[in-house]
């Protein structure tokens, strides 16, 4: 069988259930291109499926690795390590935050802001300390530049400066959102 003919059978394995054969598909595949991001997504999944979360975090990190900029990857994390609850935390909040980035950089402020509601859920049921302190920074963020594209750049921003100018942004009280959204940018702007 080609190369594409056992991503199509591992896909359609898949479809049907089949995640033992979906597994066999995928590893087919691997053996003779092991960096082939399908065949390592379709491997993934039926790994999660079977209950072998471990592995199929190691593949899902695998495929994020051969194209961080993309979403399926870190959203197969996501939902890797949801399913594992507090357990993982603090690697959700991380694979995440990567999605949501990756969305943001797309400009698709749909897909960014589902991701960061599911995290909002996900943190409310799960989350840790540090997975609820990150994890209300990037809401904050967010809420404060609508644009995504815009809460994107600053999420780099703000994680090469730190996040104390943040905290003080908080801390005050705005009089209206505009202003807060303008002090904000100011902020982030000198803290470069």
């Amino acid at each position: 069988m080609s190369v594409k003919a056992n991503l199509k059978a591992a896909k359609a394995a898949l479809d049907a259930g089949d995640y033992g054969k979906a597994v066999v598909e995928a590893q087919i595949v691997l053996a003779s291109d092991s960096k082939n991001y399908f065949a390592q997504l379709f491997l993934a999944r039926a790994l999660e499926k079977q209950t072998s979360f471990d592995d199929a975090a190691k593949t899902y990190l695998q495929a994020s690795k051969s194209k961080p900029d993309d979403s399926q990857a870190w959203l197969g994390l996501c939902s890797v390590y949801e399913a594992q609850g507090s357990e993982k935390g603090d690697e959700y909040l991380e694979a995440a935050v990567k999605a949501a980035e990756v969305f943001a950089n797309a400009d698709d402020k749909h897909r960014c802001q589902t991701t960061v509601d599911r995290l909002t859920v996900f943190v409310k049921q799960h989350g840790t300390q540090r997975s609820t302190s990150a994890h209300w920074k990037y809401c904050y963020l967010a809420m404060r530049f609508p644009t995504s594209s815009k809460a994107g750049s600053h999420i780099r921003r703000i994680r090469t400066s730190g996040w104390s100018k943040l905290r003080k942004m908080k801390k005050r009280s705005a009089s209206s959102a505009k202003s807060t959204n303008a002090a904000l940018a100011l902020e982030l702007a000198s803290a470069r």
